[in-house]
C-alpha cells in the first residue's frame, strides 16, 4: 500500500499543472508551457510569476527525473540568480515523506 501512495505523491508533485496549485498564490505563478507535458530529464516548462510586483517569465529544466523517488529542477532563465530545487519522496511510517530542498540566489543581494 505504502508503494502506491508514494506513486500517487510523485506523480502529483511531478504534474507541472499542479505547480500552480502548490506554489504560494501572492507569487501569480503560472506555467505558460502547453499542456499535456511529457515529464523526463531535460524537460524544459516555461512559466510566468509576479516577484516582490514585478511580472516575470522564465524557464526550468528537469534536469534529474527518477520516479517515485526525486526529481530536480533548474532555473534556466528567471528571476532568480540561482535556483536549484530537489524534490525527494520516501515511505515512511505507512505514509510519504517529501523532501524539498532549495538552493537560490536572488538578483541585486539580500531580500
Amino acid at each position: 500500500m505504502a508503494a502506491e501512495a508514494l506513486s500517487d505523491v510523485f506523480r502529483f508533485f511531478a504534474d507541472a499543472g499542479n505547480l500552480e496549485l502548490i506554489t504560494p498564490p501572492w507569487l501569480r505563478f503560472e506555467i505558460l508551457t502547453p499542456r499535456p507535458i511529457d515529464m523526463r530529464a531535460g524537460r524544459l516548462i516555461d512559466y510566468r510569476l509576479r516577484l516582490r510586483g514585478v511580472r516575470s517569465a522564465g524557464r526550468a529544466r528537469f534536469t534529474a527525473w527518477e520516479p517515485p523517488l526525486r526529481f530536480v529542477d533548474v532555473e534556466r532563465r528567471g528571476p532568480y540568480r540561482v535556483w536549484h530545487h530537489e524534490h525527494r519522496f520516501a515511505e515512511r511510517d505507512g505514509g510519504t515523506e517529501v523532501h524539498d530542498q532549495v538552493r537560490y540566489a536572488v538578483c541585486g543581494g539580500a531580500l
